[in-house]
Order: C-alpha cells, then sequence, then structure tokens
C-alpha cells in the first residue's frame, strides 16, 4: 500500500471513534475556490478541519479560514496533518506550514488562521487539540 493511502487509513482508524460521534460544521471560506467543513469532537476536546482547493483562486493573497463552535476562552494547538504536501512555494510567511501553532478559541473564530498555498484539486488536513 502506497504511504499516502497508509497514512489516511491509520489516521481515520485511530480518530474514527471521536468523528463519527461529533458533529459536521460547515466553514465559511472567503475564497470562493476553497471549501472546508470542521469535524468536532463531542465535548470540544479536538477537531479535524478539511479544506479542499477546487478551483485556482483569484484571491491576490490567502484569506484566513475561521473556525466555529469552539470554546472562545479555552486554548488550541493547532497543525497541518498533511504538511508533507506542502509546495516550496509560498506567497509570504506561514505559520502554520512552520509547525504547530497555540490560538485562543476566540481566535481562531474571530480571525481564523492561513492556510498554506495549494494547487487545485489538493485537500489541507488541519488537527486541533483544546489544551
Amino acid at each position: 500500500m502506497p504511504d499516502f493511502l497508509r497514512d489516511v487509513t491509520t489516521g481515520y482508524k485511530a480518530n474514527r471513534v471521536w468523528m463519527m460521534a461529533g458533529t459536521i460544521l460547515r466553514l465559511d471560506s472567503a475564497d470562493p475556490a476553497v471549501t472546508a467543513e470542521m469535524q468536532l469532537a463531542e465535548g470540544g476536546t479536538r477537531f479535524v478541519v478539511f479544506a479542499g482547493q477546487n478551483a485556482q483562486t483569484v484571491q491576490g493573497l490567502p484569506r484566513p479560514l475561521r473556525l466555529t463552535g469552539l470554546d472562545p476562552a479555552a486554548r488550541y494547538r493547532i497543525s497541518l496533518r498533511n504538511g508533507v504536501d506542502k509546495p516550496p512555494l509560498s506567497r509570504g510567511p506561514n505559520a502554520l506550514k512552520d509547525g504547530p501553532l497555540t490560538l485562543t478559541g476566540q481566535a481562531l473564530m474571530a480571525q481564523g488562521f492561513l492556510l498554506p498555498v495549494a494547487w487545485p484539486a489538493t485537500m489541507w488536513v488541519v488537527e486541533g487539540e483544546r489544551l
């Protein structure tokens, strides 16, 4: 089995219990080329975001992706699950591309975070956990 499929299968098996019991939330994107959803665990202790780039963006710069359903006062660590897929080019610095971030629920819902540059027909997977 290719490494990609093994990674996806292993990740799903490790998380399927909480994902199936959680809530699926659609996320609004300021970029019409991005379609995103968030799966939030019951109790809000963890989440995963799937952000698909369905076409070439017409935006000059990436737009922040804002989350929903989090505890505004809690702190969350987010990381790019499939960071090995990131292209070498960039439109400037991107903190998430360089490693995990710790932000409040309020910041993630009000300001959001920037995803790395993506090609059409690709998807970013961002994992988060409440600290």
